[in-house]
């Protein structure tokens, strides 16, 4: 997801009088919610029941995909394709010896000459087959080179032609921002509509999900290409083409490097959702873990799924900061080719031998400890944490809820949308909050919603004051960020819901594991980065003013620091509401109702027209979030930080 912030137009001070504005509105607010108290939720008839038509097409489409030209020569080939590749990939994958990929990392890690990184990567790709997740790993790194290798033959010509074109840049742009602003989630709808379930939809929905980054990236890399440069090309006589091939694109190749690298993270991101409509592998192994109730397993497979994103993370690094010291240090040209054809060699001894299955066969007792001091912290604490989360559910999370729901008249809620859109960015921003509400409750969910938004909130308030803090500190304290820094890469490593796992196991099932402390877990990492990143940005000539007038640290930091870190501040909070919000299927998963539970049944039932209208539900509340907070940073952004 990514956060961009507008300079505020000229002109944007206004009289002394204008102030006044927020206060009359927030009056007439309150006194039009006292007028309306006695209306109920959302009209029940007032509902599109966009199900029906969907569903329909749905039924159409399984009853006549197989005669239809359309269905016949486009997505059935599509869908043909990608099982065939994930099959292939698979099978030949899960029939190399089991030393033959960690061989693999090690070398493709070693020609940056960091030694130690590749011994370690090396030994990471053995983890999931010494804990027999083998299999399943593979099922799961198969299906991510499938979606991978998709996303760069469509994204790297989408960002090329974007880069050449800038009307084409122009009119991409705001579609790259809205599907990075909205929930994965969200593309597992016309994933399961299109193709079934399966792998195949699975692969789309992580294509769908994960494609925007290596577009923007390989945009950013032809764009970055020094202007000289080109000049020059033009000057040799150089065509568009060789233009392109010969000088622009191999300069932007750890642009595109990096691009691919998030593309990775962001579908190893998507694995676990996927396993609701049939991806395997361990995200399958992770929902059979939370049904079960077996945190150790659950940790055992997260740890599986760390390991192969660390793998595949660095491998991708390493086209990235491929570099030598100095020519002196280049390998001779005999050394790569003579790597290669030992690899070789050892495959096919070691299929010859029939070494295929590893042998280390630790399985998860390694983790039988964890589970141990899960059941005696939950036996020994188990009174105090029912009554912690007894209370927060009944005393915070439901009288909020009802608040919402019950004693605020829908017609309040959407006008008090469009009022702070209004106050905060003009006529466009209130427009878009109020049609988005309007639409939310004719899909049928406008109570869901609420209560979802209530969890956001929650959760998100929980976050920001554990994130600020600690990124202040950490922007302040460079040997704090050093220690920080591991903690919030395995945060932001582990999947979200070997969180859930492990405290649906403490606490039982209810909206506070995933809805809450998951998603706080998931949240808190991109706050406090954001966060530090603002502070340690405040000019330095700034804060030595400052102290030259005598102010005290508490005024350095109060007056000096955090308003110009303000914008930064905002961002973070942005970051940590789309989070929240992409963790709401988490929370369905156990038992925080809302949208997330909509979203859970339609998936699990495949019930395509249900999961589409929550759908549609989801991604207007990601983006209206996204478009205030963003709002909120242009408006509150100090002079200085503008020019």
């Amino acid at each position: 997801m990514t956060t961009t912030i507008e300079a505020p137009p000229a002109g944007e001070h206004r009289p002394a009088r204008w102030r006044l504005v927020p206060a009359i509105g927030l009056g007439m607010l309150v006194v039009l919610g006292l007028a309306l108290s006695a209306v109920d939720g959302w009209p029940a008839n007032w509902n599109m029941n966009l199900r029906n038509p969907i569903d329909d097409f749905q039924s159409w489409i399984i009853d006549h995909k197989t005669d239809n030209p359309f269905w016949k020569f486009f997505f059935t080939p599509i869908s043909s394709f990608i099982e065939g590749s994930f099959n292939t990939l698979s099978d030949q994958l899960k029939l190399l010896p089991w030393y033959a990929l960690a061989l693999i990392a090690f070398a493709t890690i070693a020609r940056t000459r960091k030694w130690g990184s590749a011994v370690v990567v090396g030994l990471l790709m053995l983890f999931p087959g010494a804990v027999g997740l083998w299999n399943p790993t593979m099922e799961t790194l198969a299906l991510l080179m499938v979606a991978v290798a998709i996303c760069i033959v469509v994204g790297v010509p989408l960002g090329v032609l974007a880069a050449l074109n800038h009307r084409f840049g122009s009119l991409i742009r705001p579609l790259l921002d809205a599907m990075q602003t909205v929930p994965s989630t969200v593309y597992l709808v016309p994933s399961i509509l299109f193709f079934s379930i399966g792998r195949v939809p699975a692969a789309v929905a992580m294509v769908l999900f994960a494609l925007p980054p290596v577009v923007r990236l390989t945009t950013l890399g032809i764009n970055g290409v020094p202007p000289e440069t080109v000049d020059a090309g033009h000057v040799f006589g150089s065509s568009r083409r060789q233009l392109l091939f010969n000088v622009q694109l191999p300069q932007a190749i750890p642009s595109i490097a990096t691009g691919v690298n998030q593309t990775i993270n962001l579908g190893i991101g998507i694995v676990v959702i996927a396993a609701l409509i049939g991806a395997g592998g361990l995200g399958q192994e992770a929902l059979d873990s939370l049904r079960t109730r077996s945190p150790g397993r659950g940790l055992v497979i997260g740890a599986a799924l760390v390991a192969l994103a660390i793998v595949l993370d660095r491998i991708a690094r390493s086209f990235i900061e491929r570099t030598t010291p100095d020519p002196g240090a280049r390998q001779p040209r005999w050394v790569a080719p003579t790597v290669i054809i030992a690899i070789v060699a050892l495959v096919i001894v070691g299929r010859a031998a029939g070494w295929l299955d590893f042998p280390l066969h630790w399985g998860v007792k390694w983790a039988d400890p964890f589970d141990h001091f899960l059941t005696w912290a939950r036996d020994t604490f188990r009174h105090q944490i029912a009554w912690v989360n007894d209370h927060f559910v009944a005393d915070v999370y439901l009288r909020l809820a009802d608040f919402f729901t019950n004693a605020l008249a829908w017609p309040v809620i959407i006008l008090a949308g469009a009022a702070l859109g209004l106050w905060l960015k003009g006529w466009g921003l209130a427009g878009f909050c109020a049609t988005s509400g309007v639409i939310i409750g004719l899909t049928g969910f406008w109570t869901p919603a609420l209560q979802t938004t209530v969890q956001v909130l929650l959760a998100s308030i929980i976050a920001t004051l554990i994130a600020v803090p600690l990124g202040i500190w950490a922007g302040r304290r460079p040997r704090v960020e050093r220690v920080l820094l591991p903690v919030l890469d395995a945060l932001q490593t582990v999947p979200s819901l070997i969180y859930a796992i492990i405290f649906v196991y403490l606490i039982g099932v209810s909206m506070v594991p995933g809805g809450i402390i998951a998603s706080v877990l998931y949240a808190i990492a991109p706050g406090i980065r954001v966060t530090a990143l603002g502070i340690k940005a405040v000019p330095e000539s700034a804060i030595e003013a400052a102290t030259v007038f005598g102010a005290t640290p508490r005024q350095v930091m109060f007056g000096i620091r955090i308003p110009l870190s303000l914008p930064a501040l905002i961002v973070a909070l942005n970051q940590v509401l789309l989070i929240t919000v992409s963790m709401v299927i988490i929370a369905g998963l156990t038992g925080g109702g809302a949208l997330g539970y909509e979203v859970v049944d339609a998936f699990t039932g495949n019930h395509v027209g249900k999961g589409f209208e929550v759908a549609i539900a989801l991604a207007l509340m990601a983006m209206m979030l996204d478009r205030l907070t963003q709002a909120f940073a242009v408006r509150f952004q100090p002079p200085a930080a503008t020019r």
